[in-house]
């Protein structure tokens, strides 16, 4: 288990929204361990009459590559780095929901931003995402596929409610515009898929089993209508609140913003010099510094929907960084 270097009264699970916490009542589990299957935490030390697992009703196939573009040759790629629980400025939110700066575990009514999205990014720019030197820090990748690549894949679901038909497709189908990240390297721009649903069908078992005829008992059905009335319910539960999820959304799975796509650094271009981390020193001395006003003020990672200019370049001193 890793400690971090600053200790705080509260922890990152006291300060976990409650409708993220693991379901454990099998009369109220939510949506999703409804749909996909749950099972309870410490089973194993319940008693056999306790309910200890719900069967998922959904299953994909493997997906079959049907077309190929080629692909890219053996890359070696920068480094990725781990998670920092003590980057609170990209982390947390006020107890409005806004960035700040000086926000911190121990900050009054101060919440975690929620699920990590890496963002669609559109096209890649090599000087950002490859390394020339290999070590035990990053890694290489052989028989990446090229842009254009096409697979297809199979959902079977079962007992499925029109509501959470409704959900599955626009999670699978999205909007216009959006993508699914998928696979590794996912920070420096890979990954990004869209998903169209060609067809849906049910099947009335009655009819399947009183006829030899192979497609006796399939019904297609429209998958817009269970899509549009899934939107719908959610927007007359919900109402803004489910607005603020679609808009949040919409930025980070639509398209990018103009900018090129790296960790915050101090160079505008990349310098081996100037390791990753010095950005995020520079910006916790001027945390540590903001009283005394010798040094720029801090930043947060804005609001996706916000987000259209980036982060500032900083050096380790906190000093702005060079062009």
């Amino acid at each position: 288990m890793s400690i971090p270097r600053l200790r705080y009264r509260q922890s990152r699970q006291e300060l976990l929204p409650e409708f993220l916490h693991r379901c454990r009542d099998y009369d109220r589990l939510c949506p999703a361990c409804r749909v996909f299957g749950w099972v309870r935490e410490g089973a194993e030390d319940i008693g056999l009459d306790v309910p200890t697992a719900y069967a998922g009703r959904v299953r994909l196939s493997h997906g079959t590559l049907t077309h190929s573009a080629g692909e890219l040759p053996e890359t070696t790629l920068a480094i990725l780095s781990t998670p920092k629980p003590t980057t609170t400025p990209f982390y947390l939110l006020t107890k409005g929901g806004q960035p700040d700066p000086m926000v911190t575990y121990d900050t009054k009514g101060a919440r975690l931003r929620g699920r990590k999205f890496y963002r669609h990014q559109g096209e890649t720019n090599s000087n950002e995402y490859q390394c020339n030197d290999k070590s035990d820090q990053n890694r290489t990748v052989r028989g990446a596929l090229k842009p254009g690549a096409t697979f297809t894949f199979t959902v079977e679901f079962e007992n499925l409610a029109p509501l959470e038909l409704g959900a599955l497709l626009y999670a699978l189908e999205l909007e216009e515009g959006m993508f699914h990240r998928l696979g590794y390297a996912k920070p420096l721009g890979f990954g990004s898929v869209k998903v169209t649903v060609e067809s849906v069908q049910t099947i009335d078992w009655q009819a399947r089993l009183q006829s030899i005829e192979a497609k006796a008992g399939w019904q297609p059905i429209d998958k817009a209508q269970y899509k549009q009335e899934f939107l719908a319910a959610m927007q007359t539960l919900y109402g803004s609140k489910f607005d603020a999820v679609l808009t949040d959304l919409r930025a980070l799975l639509g398209a990018p913003p103009d900018l090129p796509i790296h960790y915050p650094r101090p160079t505008r271009r990349f310098d081996p010099e100037h390791p990753q981390y010095e950005w995020f020193v520079g910006n916790k001395r001027r945390v540590e510094r903001r009283v005394k006003g010798d040094l720029p003020g801090p930043v947060a990672l804005l609001l996706a929907k916000d987000d259209r200019g980036g982060l500032p370049l900083i050096e380790k001193d906190g000093k702005e960084g060079r062009g």
